[in-house]
């Protein structure tokens, strides 16, 4: 069996602010002896001689270290530091006091090459308007190297030494220009995502270490690795099977296509609801019935919603893809007034035509409005979903198949049995030509007006070619 000839007796666990870490070893030969190891200026600056014959570690002998030091990082390699000492006699409660007054053995050195595709990840995060940001506890020569090889700006670099110094509000104003932060612990860490934050940036933060946990847990997006430690996956609100950085891309440009569907559907059913809510409540002051009875309210809702329902797989532009967007309240509102009102416009066009060629039969009043009101809606749905022009933005054939099906629905519906069941009548052939008229002349004012209303506003900043 083998026997180790030596044996551990005492440890100084790592430590974020020492950044190293100790323990104690018996050596049948020489004894107790104290092993330390970590990162480069933290172990260098422990010690007072270096090598087997214990040479006097003068300011020549320190800065010939360094250089070495900066010679392998601009290699890429990561360099760690090792140190000992003799110490106590089965001494086994150490502290960080202990780590002092060693004797310099020499370094470890690691290479951690990037991805193959970390290059091609860099170009397509900075086509879709995501910056990157390296925050690494490495020492910042290192750091350097990596942007370098990743092609990032590595002019300004922030260490963990000057952001204690730091206040909030100095990092928050010097947080966005800055690309690398090096030498920082887990809470410095958290630290400057909270302060991208407060500049309004929406932060995903990587990571799969103990020490990334707050980063990842405080971020809007924390983003982990199968394999990484328990805590980093916990804390993290998405877990790459594989690891491989294009995933990152394609789930920004799935987030970004879903969030323009859903967009899209807000902007259409708020404008058209808006518009028959007015258009509803205005008539009921003048008519001696009801212009709509509920049921067929029910009814048009219920059939409208379907095509809507194909949104979810719709087309979406790619421009839209390659720019970040906010969920905007203002935005909303202001586009369910605008086009709400033009909408309420065309109702009262089809009121005057009832009003002037007709006795007013409710029957036939509630039957025209039912299919004036679910046209107008599949229309809108078809011109609000792009800021493009309506025939310059395909839509998906789900939707074309399922708007064609409804419209069909429209038409037939007043003639079959189960209309009667709502209570709609046949109409003249005359007056559905005139409300597929009017459906036509409002699409075509709906087109008009997106194109002059989003020319002439901040909101087209927002709400971007779809």
């Amino acid at each position: 069996m083998f026997v180790s000839p030596a044996s551990r007796i005492g440890e100084i666990p790592l430590d974020f602010a020492r950044r190293c870490v100790s323990v104690c070893v018996h050596d049948p030969d020489e004894g107790d002896i104290l092993v330390t190891k970590g990162a480069f200026d933290a172990v260098l600056e422990r010690c007072i001689c270096f090598g087997v014959d214990a040479q006097p570690l003068d300011t020549a002998s320190r800065q010939r270290a360094r250089e070495l030091h900066r010679s392998l990082a601009e290699q890429g390699l990561r360099v760690l530091a090792v140190a000992s000492r003799k110490c106590d006699s089965h001494r086994k409660n150490l502290t960080p006091s202990d780590e002092q007054a060693l004797c310099f053995s020499g370094v470890l050195c690691f290479l951690d090459p990037t991805k193959t595709d970390t290059l091609l990840m860099i170009r397509q995060l900075s086509d879709r308007g995501v910056s990157l940001k390296i925050i690494t506890g490495d020492d910042q020569l290192i750091a350097h190297r990596t942007a370098e090889l990743m092609g990032l700006s590595a002019d300004e670099v922030i260490t963990g030494s000057m952001l204690m110094r730091m206040s909030d509000q100095a990092l928050t104003h010097s947080v966005s220009k800055a690309v690398i932060f090096s030498e920082v612990d887990p809470s410095q860490k958290e630290r400057i995502v909270r302060a991208l934050q407060r500049n309004g940036e929406v932060v995903g933060f990587l990571g799969d270490g103990v020490n990334d946990a707050l980063a990842l847990h405080t971020a809007d997006v924390g983003i982990s690795v199968h394999n990484a430690v328990d805590v980093a996956r916990e804390a993290s609100d998405f877990v790459l099977l594989r690891k491989e950085l294009s995933l990152i891309c394609a789930g920004i440009d799935e987030g970004r296509r879903t969030f323009s569907n859903t967009m899209k559907y807000i902007l259409s059913t708020t404008s058209a609801n808006f518009g028959n809510m007015i258009s509803l409540g205005a008539l009921s002051l003048f008519l001696p019935f009801l212009p709509l009875l509920p049921s067929q309210i029910l009814l048009n809702n219920f059939l409208s919603d379907i095509p809507s329902a194909a949104l979810s797989g719709d087309r979406v532009d790619a421009i839209w893809v390659r720019e970040p967007h906010r969920f905007d309240t203002v935005m909303i509102r202001n586009v369910m007034i605008f086009f709400g009102l033009i909408s309420v416009c065309f109702d009262f066009a089809l009121f005057a035509i009832l009003f002037w060629a007709l006795e007013l039969r409710p029957e036939i009043f509630r039957t025209a409005w039912f299919v004036e009101s679910l046209l107008t809606e599949l229309v809108v749905l078809f011109v609000i979903r792009s800021l493009a022009p309506m025939f310059h933005s395909r839509p998906s054939w789900g939707l074309i198949l399922l708007s064609l099906t409804i419209g069909s629905c429209a038409f037939i519906l007043p003639y079959s049995a189960l209309g009667s069941l709502f209570e709609l009548e046949p109409l003249p052939i005359w007056l559905l030509a005139w409300i597929t008229l009017l459906t036509v002349i409002y699409a075509l004012a709906v087109e008009v007006a997106k194109r002059w209303f989003f020319a002439n506003r901040k909101l087209a900043r927002d709400f971007a070619v779809m």
